[in-house]
């Protein structure tokens, strides 16, 4: 992993992989992490995920 950004409320995770994937993760049960979304295939290294 290369980078972990929290949303305001620390609901949600977002990380950016060595394998130039971004994914979302629902942390609010933080005994159950659910997978929200995931971003697989750039061109490049994601740096920072940034959220908004």
């Amino acid at each position: 992993m290369f980078r972990a950004v929290l949303t305001p409320d620390e609901n949600t995770l977002a990380t950016a992989i060595a394998d130039r994937t971004v994914r979302l993760r629902d942390i609010s049960d933080p005994r159950s992490p659910q997978r929200v979304a995931e971003s697989a295939g750039h061109s490049a290294t994601v740096g920072t995920p940034v959220l908004s």
